[in-house]
């Protein structure tokens, strides 16, 4: 595997010659897959239920040979007469992956498939032309910088030095050094035939920015490509935290049945995370139920309170007022006791 980075040829000379070339080219190859009339179907047999969620549903058929369709190619699908939407996820040398809008069972006996070979250019093509009227931003300086037509920069990073012994993946010195300078650099290519560690050391790339805390977006031309990185992070993970964290999103259709793969989907990620606030719901709405009713039994129990120590002190004040009453008697009864006994000795003193 090598690296390397493109030098500045002075041409094109600036970001708008760039784009004139990439639509002059996308022009040529539209109007060359347009040629190629796209009527015929292609039929293909026996595809198993790959992949599911509640907006798309992926088969996988077999089959000797594989037309060279693009990847998230719109296709026209035809089951039993009946026609369905849908989407190429990928090719390989076994089989392809077809993505429906609904589902067709566990098997698909026979489908057959009509595509345009000339929709993604046509795509892309007015991508650009939005690009150029201003109403789709891009960053122009990086694009720049990708074809070497400004110099990339060295960047400032925590990740200076690497530790890539705890890798079950062993980097060799020149896979070392690309991982470190794409660690380091605005703009790196990493280069290599087949089998010279690319995606090993792509996936290790990946490892040291998430473990950065960075935020990281991983693209390619094919799915199998993104997925093929991601099963080699995922394997080399000490453990599932960041996936059950729901850290890692898988944007659009996994190529691979992989249980890892059914994690990283956003939505069983958010499926899942919604599952979580509703069990916190249930469990607070029932805290509050719970707290309601101390509340009733407290408010309940002041009243009772407040009920019994009313009537204690309407019976204290009943008490008093008899009290008082019989001692208002008893004054009146020795005033009465003393007034005869004045008037008795008043009798006596006249004799």
């Amino acid at each position: 595997m090598q690296f390397c980075e493109v030098e500045n040829k002075g041409y094109p000379k600036n970001f708008r010659e760039y784009t004139s070339i990439f639509q002059q080219a996308l022009k040529q190859e539209i109007e060359e897959l347009k040629k190629d009339v796209g009527g015929r179907g292609l039929k293909y047999y026996k595809g198993n239920l790959l992949f599911s969620s509640s907006k798309q549903f992926v088969y996988r058929f077999l089959n000797d040979s594989i037309p060279n369709i693009p990847d998230d190619t719109p296709i026209d699908t035809f089951i039993d007469n009946r026609h369905l939407n849908g989407q190429i996820v990928s090719t390989d040398i076994e089989g392809i992956n077809i993505s429906l809008e609904e589902n067709m069972g566990d098997i698909i006996p026979e489908i057959t498939i009509k595509t345009s070979r000339s929709k993604l250019p046509e795509l892309l093509l007015d991508k650009f032309n939005k690009i150029n009227s201003g109403e789709v931003a891009v960053n122009k300086e990086s694009c720049m910088k990708l074809f070497s037509s400004e110099k990339s920069e060295k960047i400032d990073n925590s990740i200076s030095s690497l530790n890539l012994h705890k890798y079950k993946y062993q980097p060799n010195s020149e896979q070392a050094k690309a991982i470190l300078q794409s660690l380091t650099k605005e703009v790196t290519f990493i280069w290599g035939p087949p089998g010279t560690g690319k995606t090993w050391s792509l996936s290790i790339i990946l490892d040291q920015l998430v473990n950065s805390n960075k935020k990281v977006l991983l693209t390619s031309h094919t799915n199998l490509a993104i997925d093929e990185i991601l099963l080699k992070y995922t394997e080399s993970l000490s453990d599932d935290e960041i996936i059950e964290d729901g850290k890692i999103i898988r944007y659009g259709t996994p190529t691979k049945k992989n249980p890892k793969f059914d994690k990283l989907i956003l939505e069983n990620i958010v499926q899942k995370k919604a599952e979580e606030k509703n069990k916190q719901i249930q469990l607070i709405e029932k805290k509050i139920k719970s707290l309601e009713t101390d509340l009733t039994k407290y408010q309940n129990q002041n009243i009772i309170d407040i009920l019994v120590e009313l009537e204690i002190v309407k019976n204290n004040r009943l008490q008093t007022e008899n009290e008082i009453s019989k001692l208002q008697r008893s004054i009146h009864e020795l005033n009465d006791a003393n007034d005869r006994i004045e008037d008795t000795i008043n009798k006596k003193s006249n004799i």
